[in-house]
């Protein structure tokens, strides 16, 4: 399989941000919305808040044989302890997606590197800290293309709460029109 037709996501924070339902939205908007295959595979502390948490995520056109991340293409950190936990699975190639309120720290060695201020746009948008995530997700998918933004509207629309829905919408445009031009 052509290593650019299987796209890895790390997407990595604390528990609390939203961390596996961002994943969840992602193979969603792959599989349901795209017609793609996709894995998800999230991990989290016993705590719900504050403990490392992270998902892994796992698209392909293809059928995926093995479900979890071997060469990270995207690491999405929601925190500076994530990216710090993270760093050394990223190759040369690998993209960096930062939340910048969060992570000050990245390292000169990291070569593609988006920091976006979602925690700060969800508050002063949304006056909620809980749509950076989607800030994220939209941030990610105008950059990869790994899922089309219909895909990911869509998915958002089945998967979060249903009285949450035109906020986390919201919060996708927000980051969407963070990235200036695209993949």
């Amino acid at each position: 399989m052509n290593k650019k037709e299987r796209f890895e996501v790390l997407i990595a924070g604390m528990g609390g941000q939203g961390i596996v339902l961002l994943g969840t939205v992602l193979g969603t908007a792959a599989v349901m919305y795209d017609g793609k295959f996709a894995t998800q595979a999230p991990s989290y502390g016993t705590e719900t808040r504050g403990s490392p948490a992270e998902s892994q995520v796992v698209i392909s056109p293809r059928k995926i044989g093995f479900p979890e991340t071997e060469e990270v293409d995207v690491l999405v950190a929601m925190t500076q302890a994530a990216l710090n936990r993270h760093e050394e699975r990223l190759g040369k190639e690998s993209k960096v997606i930062v939340d910048s309120d969060l992570v000050r720290l990245v390292s000169p060695t990291l070569e593609k590197v988006w920091r976006i201020p979602a925690t700060k746009y969800s508050e002063q948008n949304l006056a909620s800290r809980n749509y950076a995530n989607m800030v994220m997700l939209g941030a990610m998918v105008k950059l990869t293309n790994m899922v089309s933004a219909d895909a990911a509207r869509n998915a958002i629309r089945v998967t979060v709460p249903p009285n949450t829905v035109d906020k986390n919408l919201k919060a996708f445009e927000l980051g969407t029109n963070a990235i200036q031009g695209g993949a």
